[in-house]
Formats: structure tokens, sequence, C-alpha cells
């Protein structure tokens, strides 16, 4: 079975951006993909879209890592029957997998890629967004620019960034997954690996659970489009598979009247900014339907 991989919504990005890294890559023959089984074993690797905070019990407190035992890998390990472990974490980057990472709590972790064995079965990971601080500077400085409602702030700035640019950072981090991709390939050889990428979070017009100014929507919008098609692209170059989660759950966006990813004010549990339940939930049987 594929994934399809296909992006609503991105034809005038995808035009905008012609003959440049914005397009999709062709795909490249993918790895074995044989059906997990019941007690497979399955390792789950990301951040905080994956380890999705506050939406359930929390599976160790003391890490930092604000892992939710009922996000979408938990989900899917209870459906499929298959021994999970859990490494994501909340701050983690692309290096988290391959080099550790320190927490808020001043956790020392081990890379992620240290779980992987070479009798993994099935890995999914969702990685990239905190490089550069590419989704941090959009969540948080975007919003704290907005100080005409009807401006530009981060269009404007970024405009100017060059190397600092919205895009150049996320040329580097695609090139940086690709690396880890094959790092993951090389440590588990026989496992079946999935990129889940992330949802469609950015709306198409400011709200009072993003605000920020209406002439950067279109940029929010673009960043979302653009680290999608970034993971994407480097799933396809490693030649796994990729789970588009974007396509999955269109509408939903921060400011939607059935929000799946939570804005400034969490109207159930979560954190500012990540995935809610119904999200995780999506993912896990999208998750489900794809490997099994």
């Amino acid at each position: 079975m594929r994934s399809t991989v296909v992006l609503p919504g991105l034809l005038v990005t995808a035009a905008l951006l012609a003959g440049c890294k914005g397009e999709k890559a062709d795909e490249p023959p993918l790895r074995a993909e044989e059906p997990v089984r019941a007690g497979d074993r399955y390792v789950a690797m990301g951040d905080s879209y994956t380890a999705a905070p506050r939406i359930g019990p929390t599976d160790d407190e003391s890490t930092g890592c604000t892992q939710s035992t009922n996000n979408y890998p938990h989900l899917l390990a209870a459906e499929l029957d298959l021994e999970l472990e859990d490494v994501s974490c909340g701050g983690a980057i692309t290096a988290s997998i391959e080099q550790g990472q320190v927490t808020y709590k001043n956790a020392q972790l081990d890379p992620q890629i240290d779980a992987l064995t070479e009798a993994t079965d099935l890995v999914t990971i969702s990685i990239g967004a905190n490089d550069e601080r590419i989704y941090g500077d959009l969540i948080r400085f975007c919003v704290q620019r907005a100080t005409d409602p009807e401006g530009a702030p981060c269009t404007e700035a970024d405009a100017a960034g060059g190397e600092l640019s919205v895009e150049a950072r996320i040329d580097r981090m695609e090139e940086r997954i690709v690396d880890v991709l094959a790092g993951i390939t090389a440590e588990a050889p026989e496992a079946r690996v999935v990129f889940v990428g992330y949802p469609q979070f950015a709306p198409d017009e400011r709200c009072a659970q993003f605000p920020i100014g209406a002439g950067d929507v279109e940029f929010a919008q673009r960043v979302n489009e653009l680290l999608v098609l970034a993971q994407e692209r480097a799933a396809a170059e490693a030649g796994v598979e990729f789970l588009d989660l974007y396509e999955l759950t269109e509408g939903h966006h921060f400011c939607a009247d059935d929000p799946w990813v939570a804005g400034l004010h969490p109207t159930a549990p979560a954190i500012t900014y990540h995935p809610y339940l119904k999200e995780q939930q999506v993912a896990a049987e999208a998750l489900a339907e794809l490997v099994s």
C-alpha cells in the first residue's frame, strides 16, 4: 500500500516556486513495504507534534519531553498490538535524532536513533520544524510583531533575511532530514520507515487564536506548506514512505470552527500551538491503514 502525497491548496505556492526547491520531488522506489504484524517492534521518533503534550496523561514528567500516552504512536501501537518504544520529545530538532538533546528540565537524552536495532520492524518519524526556530519564530515573533492588525512585519523581515529567510532555513532542514533518514535505514535495515508530515496549522485569515497581521497570513501558510513539501521531498530522496497529514487535516487549522491543532488559547487538553487529541487520532488511523 502506498500513501498518497497530494497537498490541496498548494497550487499557488507551487506556481510561485516553480523551478526551485518548492516543487515536489519525483518519487524513487520505496523500501520494502511488508505489513506490520501483532508483536512487531515499533520505534516512534519526533518532536512535540509527535509527543503531543497535555492531550492526556504524560508518560514521564521527569524528562521534560511531555510525551502523552495517547499520542499517535501509543494509539497506533494499541490498535495493532505493537511493542512500542516512543522516544519522541518536545523541542527535538533533526540533530536530536543522532546526537541527543537537553530538555527544558535539563535532562540529557540519548540520541533517538539509539532506540533502533536490527530487529526493529516499524519506525515513524516527524521532525524539522524546530530547526533554526522555523516554527517558533512563526508562532511567537509573528504574533508579537503584529502591532498593526493589517500589517505584514514577518513577511517584510523575511524578504530581507537572506540566509536566515524561511526558505533558506527550510532548505537546510530538508538536507538534514535526508541525512537522518539515511542513518535510520542503516540502523534498522529491515524496518518499514514512515515519515509523518506536519498537519495544516496555518489558517486562511487571522483570528484571536492566531493574531498575526493580516498581511502575514499568506506568509504563515507558505511556512506550513514549505515545511511539508520539504519533508515529502526528503522522504522521497531517502526512499521511505510519507504520510501526508496536511491533506488529512485540511480545514482544521488554528482558526477553524473545528480545530485539530490548538491556537493561542486551547479549548481542550493541549498546549498552545500544538495538536489536540483528534489530530493524533487521525494520524494513528491513517498510519494503521498504511502499514497493515
